[in-house]
């Protein structure tokens, strides 16, 4: 056994194995840079890959919230999305007409006083509506001003703003937008907004008025700014 020994240490050249067996560590260690590098190539380039795909699903209308959805204190965004358009009989008789703001109208309905930031490119009408109601179906007279009409529009009449307010009820419309009813808070006060298509819809109550807020062709984000600036 110790002459198997001596021969094996006399034959082993250890300067000559030493270098062999580092080169083998060496490579395998390289080996492992270039799988790690691969590796790591792969999923750089796999979240690339993702990146592009989720960039062109990316929604081109104005669907979507393109302001963020909570803004603390000011703002909490719920749209609701409606299916469909929905007619509703309206049995009620009334009468549209023009109407000529005076300081008791005024006094009832202190807001129109406010600088309401609408879009720039729309023509401020003014509150320049009445739908007058009567006060029992036999009257022969249309003696209640239920609602108020306040329009915006540009020249083409495809991006309209129309604001109805009362103080009797909610504002009489002839069909309403069928969705969930999730609530909207903006200066802590409870809006209910609805979509369909380019179609918005936002109600609530304020200051003991209530408001019905009709708007086509408005983004998003022109619609909120509107919301704000009658609320705050």
């Amino acid at each position: 056994m110790n002459n198997l020994k001596d021969t094996i240490q006399k034959n082993f050249d250890k300067k000559k194995n030493y270098n062999i067996i580092l080169s083998k560590i060496e490579r395998r260690d390289n080996m492992k840079v270039k799988l790690s590098y691969v590796l790591a190539s792969s999923f750089v380039a796999i979240a690339l890959l993702v990146g592009i795909v989720a960039y062109n699903n990316m929604p081109e209308n104005n669907d979507e919230i393109v302001i963020p959805s909570t803004i603390q204190g000011i703002l909490e965004l719920n749209i609701n999305k409606a299916k469909a358009q929905s007619m509703m009989k309206f049995d009620a008789d009334i009468k549209e007409t023009n109407t000529e703001l005076n300081s008791k109208f005024e006094k009832n309905f202190s807001f129109v006083k406010k600088d309401i930031n609408a879009p720039k490119d729309l023509k401020n009408y003014g509150v320049n509506k009445v739908i007058m109601t009567k006060k029992d179906f036999s009257d022969r007279d249309y003696s209640i001003a239920h609602d108020y009409i306040w329009d915006y529009s540009n020249e083409a009449e495809n991006r309209t703003i129309r604001i109805a307010f009362s103080k009797i009820g909610k504002p009489l419309r002839d069909y309403y937008l069928s969705s969930e009813e999730k609530i909207s808070k903006i200066e802590n006060t409870d809006v209910i907004i609805t979509q369909y298509e380019d179609l918005y819809l936002a109600e609530f109550k304020l200051n003991d008025v209530y408001f019905d807020i009709e708007t086509a062709g408005i983004t998003q984000k022109e619609l909120v700014d509107l919301l704000v600036s009658i609320i705050k």
